[in-house]
């Protein structure tokens, strides 16, 4: 049983590590989104309030398994976020070059 113990504190720890690495990721990658909703908040805000959230539900998640879905499903909305945000930049600088050579 103490084997046990000592494996699920071993994987909160590095979960708790990734969960840590996460939030950090998603407030680093929040203040490139600085234009307003429908509702006049800046998306910034928004995206943090909703991270907060959301780290407040799962951290009474004592099953590291489900932690680590928690982590990989969250890192993969950053990264999916992210990249729509540069493919979406990347169009409004070629639109810019395009009507600058004109």
């Amino acid at each position: 049983m103490k084997q046990n113990d000592a494996y699920v504190e071993s994987a909160l720890l590095t979960t708790r590590k990734e969960a840590l690495s996460l939030y950090r990721a998603v407030i680093r990658a929040s203040v490139l989104f600085v234009w307003k909703d429908s509702k006049g908040h800046v998306w910034k805000d928004v995206i943090r309030e909703s991270a907060r959230k959301e780290f407040e539900q799962g951290k009474h998640e004592r099953d590291p398994e489900m932690v680590n879905r928690l982590i990989l499903s969250g890192r993969e909305a950053v990264d999916v976020a992210l990249d729509k945000f540069m493919e979406q930049r990347q169009k409004i600088m070629d639109e810019e070059s395009k009507g600058k050579m004109k």
